[in-house]
């Protein structure tokens, strides 16, 4: 009898522990299932964002690739990298001088020193990329090398850009807008300020020709820049210019 009653008492929780898990939509099932099919333990409301995956480590290239290849591939990136940190390093230093001692020509060419280099470490990471064979190893060197280069030359020609338009020198200011869509040709800056100076210059010849402009080409009241050159001086004398060797600015500053 008493085994009896034993036996239903047991039966009886088996059912109940059963219904339970249904209820509970069996839990255990849950370390089995699929990753695809797996539900977040906490559910995303509406308007709330889902947890961020984790970011994958970076590919240390150095380790990964074999020494004969890292010298091939890697170092001449490497090389012209810290080319780029001297010129820029020369170029804090010059400006860190108080202003009666500081040589603008001498800045600027370390500047102009500094995109070149960046511009030579981003071909070298080209080159690279066709010498590694796996694709990780050919996304990495062009995430820290390729792109970050192209950019810092870009930066620096577009810093260019804007301070010999701020001191009126247009014409230089657009060879170095033209000298940043050769690296980047779909960049905005570059394109929006080009397109600015064209709006500028047939202002100032619209403002000549009803004699409201200036003797210089200037327009008066209005853009206030010398666009023909006439009595146009450079802001940093004798430094050495991109458009330095062209007589007529306007074809061969971009302004067709």
């Amino acid at each position: 009898m008493k085994r009896f009653m034993l036996c239903g008492l047991l039966s009886t929780l088996l059912v109940g522990w059963t219904a339970l898990a249904f209820a509970e939509g069996l839990p255990w099932q849950k370390d089995t299932a699929a990753p695809g099919d797996k539900k977040p333990d906490t559910p995303v409301t509406e308007g709330e964002k889902p947890p961020a995956e984790t970011a994958k480590p970076a590919v240390d290239l150095e380790k990964e690739l074999p020494p004969l290849v890292f010298d091939r591939a890697i170092k001449p990136i490497l090389a012209a990298l810290a080319q780029a940190t001297k010129e820029e390093g020369l170029y804090d230093k010059e400006m860190e001088k108080p202003a009666d001692k500081r040589v603008m020509k001498k800045a600027i060419g370390f500047r102009e020193g500094a995109a070149k280099a960046y511009i030579m470490a981003s071909l070298k990471a080209k080159q690279a990329v066709n010498i590694v064979q796996e694709p990780a190893q050919k996304e990495a060197i062009v995430a820290q090398y390729e792109k970050p280069s192209r950019d810092k030359a870009v930066e620096i020609y577009l810093w260019l850009a804007d301070m010999y338009a701020q001191e009126h020198d247009i014409r230089t200011a657009v060879a170095y807008y033209n000298k940043v869509l050769q690296i980047d040709p779909e960049n905005a800056t570059a394109k929006g300020q080009i397109e600015k100076i064209k709006k500028d210059v047939a202002q100032a010849a619209a403002d000549q020709k009803a004699g409201t402009g200036t003797p210089g080409g200037g327009a008066a009241g209005t853009t206030g820049l010398d666009f023909t050159g006439k009595n146009q001086t450079d802001p940093v004398k004798d430094a050495k210019r991109p458009d330095q060797q062209k007589t007529d600015w306007k074809r061969v500053g971009g302004l067709q």
